[in-house]
């Protein structure tokens, strides 16, 4: 069930993003399966690295450690899995990948959470699917998009809060 857009809408809240070519997604899914060990590498050595400083880094001033590691996304986005490469443009593969990620971060199993109370839904999630249908999904199980004006990047991510309800309920 989609709402349709208001007049005026930005049209890259309602349209999904284009689906690639098999072409590009094999390219994609090859250089993910590439990369994949010098990646992990990377954040072996970086984990290493930080522990090796654990005391020094108390001592660095605000998040430098988080700006550190954002150099290296846990997950970069241009990789393709194998179900993305199957499922590529299938809406409904997409909607439940979307809910049951909506799920992980009600039940608090999210790896995607961060420090202020926020949980990331990569665009990976809801590719084919648009922004606005993606929040339509997290609504029902009671997650809203954050306060905040970079909340919601249809290309990038969403990040959302959950309900009030479950705030207050501890």
């Amino acid at each position: 069930m989609t709402v349709p857009p208001r007049p005026g809408a930005d049209p890259s809240l309602t349209t999904p993003l284009p689906p690639r070519t098999q072409r590009v997604l094999m390219t994609l899914h090859v250089l993910t399966l590439l990369y994949f060990p010098v990646h992990v590498v990377l954040l072996t050595a970086g984990f290493a690295i930080v522990l090796c400083l654990a005391i020094p880094t108390v001592l660095l001033p605000g998040r430098t450690v988080d700006r550190l590691f954002d150099a290296v996304p846990f997950r970069p986005s241009w990789w393709v899995t194998r179900g993305e490469l199957l499922h590529e443009g299938d809406a409904e593969w997409y909607r439940a990948r979307t809910e049951r990620a909506v799920q992980d971060i009600l039940r608090g199993k999210s790896r995607w959470g961060q420090e202020d109370g926020t949980y990331v839904l990569p665009v990976h999630t809801y590719r084919a699917l648009s922004a606005c249908e993606a929040l339509q999904i997290a609504a029902a199980y009671g997650c809203w998009p954050a306060y905040r004006s970079d909340a919601v990047i249809p290309a990038r991510r969403i990040i959302l809060i959950r309900g009030l309800n479950d705030a207050f309920a501890a």
